[in-house]
């Protein structure tokens, strides 16, 4: 088993729960058995993530994550974490991470460089694992594809688009994912 394992029963954290990837993240860990905990940037996003599945949306611009997940899982905190801008959250990931827990970052858009508070994170036994997923070891990569096509062909799991654009407008399209704005995965026809 590569990673941490099977989700069934835990608390994942998914940072960034109504984005391209942070949507998918929400529906796989809820189709994997766990209870999906999402933050966003407002209501409409909100609305995205509860669509995925998310059992609890935090809204980051009006609440203080770290005391509502603490608060939502009485002082227990989530097993694991779903990065999107590990930079960024770090702090509040590890204030909520389980003991023997797993940040799982696939991003770190607000800056490359990372300061680690040692203590912290060994004094929870806790993983940062670092995702790519065209790094994925062979039988990884072909479980998660044999689960994807499964869940997608049973009408399970939604792929938002939020916009296809012709290959003669490639820049456009490049232009739409660089705002942050896209809601969805962008796509290029060719």
């Amino acid at each position: 088993m590569y990673g941490s394992g099977p989700v069934g029963g835990r608390r994942i954290l998914v940072q960034g729960g109504a984005g391209a990837v942070g949507h998918l993240a929400v529906q796989l860990a809820t189709l994997g058995g766990a209870e999906a905990i999402a933050t966003v940037s407002g209501s409409a996003k909100a609305a995205v993530a509860r669509e995925g599945g998310a059992r609890h949306v935090i809204d980051y611009r009006r609440e203080d994550v770290a005391s509502r997940i603490l608060d939502l899982t009485e002082g227990e905190g989530v097993d694991r974490v779903i990065e999107v801008d590990l930079a960024a959250n770090l702090g509040t990931d590890v204030a909520v991470l389980r003991r023997n827990g797993t940040i799982a970052s696939y991003s770190s858009t607000s800056g490359p460089e990372l300061r680690l508070d040692y203590y912290p994170l060994a004094f929870r036994d806790a993983r940062i694992h670092f995702v790519q997923g065209y790094l994925l070891p062979a039988p990884a990569r072909r479980a998660a594809i044999r689960d994807l096509t499964t869940w997608l062909a049973a009408g399970k799991l939604e792929v938002r688009i939020a916009k296809a654009f012709p290959l003669a407008e490639t820049a456009s399209a490049h232009e739409l994912l660089e705002s942050g704005r896209a809601g969805g995965k962008v796509l290029v026809e060719i």
